[in-house]
């Protein structure tokens, strides 16, 4: 005997599901970086017998280094969807939940996206969400990577969920027939843009040289890119142009270590040693040099240096560090 049908309320959607946590998700990400992430910290290194003001980034926690994926994830998406001005060395901006003021509406969308995924219930579509989040964990700087935070090469694994996410956009595109024609000429186009750039981009790769004129070239703000030319103009004997280029680096950076060390190499072979010396010295007492104690080329030259009976300090001291 069949029994009067119950009116079975709708199941509740998990948490997970709610686009007001995913809006909380993204304030607490804006109080992170707000509140923890990239203060900056006036300092004065002395080299020679000028004053320079220069910016340390503090000791960076946990919570600190999570916050810069607020800023460094809106980029990387950027380069995934329209890659343009790729290069070796990416700046990082800090700044909260409106600079710059295009990522907040990034965030907003991706979001939006991942909660539309999580919905729509395709398995192609959780697959690459999944991939996308597990490969991008590692990089996430949960763990404290020796390497710059943003770097193109850390997108590689990353990347391919995010392209299984676009065929399975695709697909259900593709199942339309109206647009059926469409879809695939847009496909077509973007391929063919995409190895236009390839070929573009691997003109830059020649050698050190042109790799990092190019990175200069599309973030001239970037100290590491300088310092890199510099390296690699010194490496062609054109010791002139290396120095403004290490010296640039100096400028937007006071505090790279390696640019300090290489002005000190400069200085030492010029026969400035005492300059040398400050330079050295600089480099140890740097961010970078308190980061990495262990900075065998500049405690080496100043033991040669207090060696040679010009310096200030013991050389046996200095030799022991190296």
């Amino acid at each position: 005997m069949k029994g009067k049908a119950e009116n079975i309320p709708p199941a509740r959607k998990t948490a997970w599901n709610s686009p007001l946590v995913l809006a909380a998700v993204t304030l607490s990400v804006y109080a992170v970086s707000l509140f923890n992430g990239f203060v900056l910290d006036d300092e004065v290194i002395i080299v020679g017998n000028s004053l320079t003001m220069g910016i340390t980034i503090p000791d960076v926690g946990l919570l600190s280094r999570l916050a810069r994926n607020y800023h460094i994830i809106p980029q990387y998406i950027a380069l995934l969807i329209f890659p343009a001005d790729l290069t070796v060395c990416h700046n990082v901006p800090g700044g909260g939940l409106f600079r710059p003021l295009w990522f907040f509406p990034v965030w907003v969308v991706l979001l939006a996206t991942i909660w539309l995924i999580i919905q729509s219930r395709n398995k192609a579509a959780l697959f690459g969400l999944a991939w996308c989040g597990i490969n991008y964990l590692p990089i996430s700087n949960i763990v404290p990577i020796p390497s710059e935070p943003m770097t193109e090469r850390f997108l590689y694994l990353p990347a391919v969920g995010f392209f299984v996410i676009a065929g399975a956009g695709f697909a259900r595109l593709n199942a339309h027939a109206r647009i059926k024609r469409l879809t695939w000429g847009a496909v077509v186009v973007i391929i063919m843009v995409l190895a236009a750039v390839t070929v573009w981009r691997n003109l830059d790769w020649r050698d050190e040289y042109s790799l990092f004129a190019s990175a200069v070239g599309k973030n001239p703000a970037s100290s590491e890119a300088h310092y890199n030319l510099g390296t690699a103009l010194w490496e062609k004997g054109d010791l002139s142009a290396a120095r403004q280029e290490w010296e640039m680096a100096l400028k937007l950076n006071p505090g790279n270590s390696d640019a300090l060390i290489q002005m000190g190499t400069f200085e030492a072979m010029q026969g400035n040693l005492k300059r040398a010396e400050q330079y050295y010295i600089a480099a140890l007492n740097s961010p970078g040099g308190r980061a990495d104690p262990e900075k065998s080329m500049a405690h080496y030259n100043l033991g040669k240096i207090y060696e040679s009976g010009r310096g200030q300090s013991s050389p046996c001291s200095i030799m022991s560090c190296f």
